[in-house]
């Protein structure tokens, strides 16, 4: 990253105390102090974050640090030795309970704690002289500290999913698309990790045709499209290759009373048609001609609108 994009790296973090650090982080780089400029991250704020919107696992992390704090602050060794513990395993416990980051995200971030720790206690290298970062280390932390971690939301892991898939649920979700991006971005897919798209897209797909449990309520829903064709829209180097699998294997466990949806998902989602194998496109064909006629006025209309389905029809 050349030396005057790392300006733009600090409007990146998500909050204004983020950018204050990170903009101290880069003035100690551009002055040369490559070991001061090694970032700290500030995990347990997102921790707190999802406390306070009711996360258990959260609660019960962010009560054992506030119980803690009082006998820190009375130097009680013990507590001292307990509150350290926490941070030097806030990493494992961010990946572990709340899926934060992708693997390689959490290697990367593990290698900033440890030339964190060797630039914050200097050890002695035979010649003995402390540790010293190289610029291009130093530049490689901000970033990382920054993308993997300050500049994104808190709900990035499992608790990710389950807040998107909620916000789709709601009766209040927009069934246009333009709309339904702009509301995906504010509750979590802003700039989310590939794994975030794939998992609520999955939920969102097998939840339209086949939802029971969690997903009861996306089952058959206009909303669930609007929200798969902003998905489409808003990622299609991740959504288009996992709307290929779903489509090439669903049909043939779906009740013939679903067999609508199918085709009405089709119709609707402008680029399922081309995701098709031509095994499946004969055999939505095979649909519209043997439909009984209590079915075929809810299959007709799907079938008359796509152009591979219209001789059929």
């Amino acid at each position: 990253m050349p030396l005057g994009d790392l300006d733009d790296l600090i409007a990146e973090c998500r909050t204004e105390e983020a950018r204050e650090y990170i903009a101290e982080a880069v003035a100690c780089y551009r002055a040369g102090a490559y070991r001061a400029c090694t970032v700290v991250y500030d995990l347990l704020a997102k921790i707190r974050e999802l406390a306070l919107s009711g996360d258990g696992e959260a609660q019960a992390i962010t009560g054992a640090i506030a119980a803690l704090q009082p006998q820190v602050a009375n130097r009680n060794v013990t507590a001292i030795k307990r509150i350290l513990e926490i941070e030097h395993g806030i990493l494992e416990t961010a990946n572990e309970k709340f899926g934060f980051f992708d693997g390689h995200h959490l290697i990367e971030l593990s290698r900033l704690r440890n030339d964190r720790q060797r630039c914050a206690h200097p050890t002695y290298q035979g010649s003995e002289q402390p540790y010293a970062p190289t610029a291009e280390l130093a530049r490689t932390h901000l970033v990382h500290a920054v993308r993997f971690v300050l500049a994104l939301p808190p709900v990035q892991g499992r608790a990710a999913t389950a807040h998107v898939i909620a916000q789709v649920t709601s009766a209040y979700f927009p069934t246009e698309v333009a709309a339904a991006k702009a509301q995906l971005r504010a509750v979590g897919l802003d700039r989310p990790k590939d794994v975030l798209v794939k998992d609520v897209f999955d939920q969102l797909v097998l939840g339209f045709f086949e939802g029971s449990g969690n997903t009861a309520a996306l089952k058959a829903q206009r909303r669930v499209l609007s929200a798969i064709d902003a998905a489409l829209e808003m990622f299609p180097g991740v959504t288009e290759p996992r709307l290929r699998h779903h489509l090439n294997r669903i049909i043939g466990r779906l009740h013939d009373s679903d067999k609508r949806l199918y085709l009405a998902f089709v119709r609707t989602i402008a680029v399922s048609w081309d995701l098709l194998d031509q095994v499946y496109r004969d055999q939505l064909a095979q649909i519209v001609l043997a439909a009984p006629d209590t079915r075929a006025y809810q299959l007709l209309p799907h079938a008359l609108a796509l152009p591979g389905l219209q001789d059929a029809a």
